[in-house]
């Protein structure tokens, strides 16, 4: 895997951040899927024991509730209802970090592959999650060279506007707000400030 680690005062950093790595993870060995299905067990038995009208029953005559409860078939379907939740809960997590991915390089193969499906499926089921080629390509973090400083102009997908990063001549450092309407606005206020701190 890619080992650079740029900090936040580089100025490749997001730069870096933008450009996929190769692979992009590793495959999650046996004894992590056991630790995530145990968490997602546990958490998912806490919420049934609370919500659960047998366990209420047991809490509300001050009595702890038997082992055996969770064997009945009403703490069964409560567990079932916390488990529902839980699916749309991991479905709208997918859906955010497949977003992120689209916009920032990822193809729907590569979104596909990470999720267990093809390509297809991965456009059936995240339609807006890869921009247009002429889009993906217009966002693209911009490099800038001006009055002996050096600038990246970047694209921000969830505030859908562009900023910057800059270090100017004289070693002022300046990253601006996801406030830019374009990427001609970033590129103008970057400019600005690498002239007013060049050499």
């Amino acid at each position: 895997m890619e080992t650079t680690t740029p900090t936040t005062d580089d100025p490749a950093f997001w730069t870096d951040i933008q450009t996929l790595r190769d692979p992009a993870y590793r495959e999650i060995a046996p004894e992590e899927l056991a630790d995530l299905a145990d968490a997602i067990h546990d958490a998912a038995g806490d919420l049934a024991r609370r919500i659960s009208a047998r366990e209420h029953a047991y809490r509300a005559a001050g009595l702890p509730a038997p082992p055996g409860v969770a064997l009945s078939g009403d703490y069964q379907l409560a567990l079932l209802h916390v488990l529902r939740h839980a699916d749309r809960a991991v479905d709208g997590l997918a859906g955010q970090a497949a977003k992120v991915a689209g916009h920032q390089g990822a193809s729907y193969t590569q979104l596909g592959a990470a999720w267990g499906m093809t390509r297809q499926s991965a456009r059936t089921k995240w339609p807006e999650a890869v921009p247009p080629r002429s889009t993906r390509q217009a966002r693209r973090a911009l490099p800038l060279e001006y009055a002996d400083g050096a600038a990246t102009i970047n694209y921000d997908p969830e505030a859908d506007a562009w900023w910057f990063i800059a270090t100017a001549a004289d070693g002022q450092y300046e990253e601006s707000a996801s406030d830019h309407a374009t990427a001609q606005d970033a590129i103008a206020a970057a400019t600005a400030f690498l002239i007013r701190h060049g050499t």
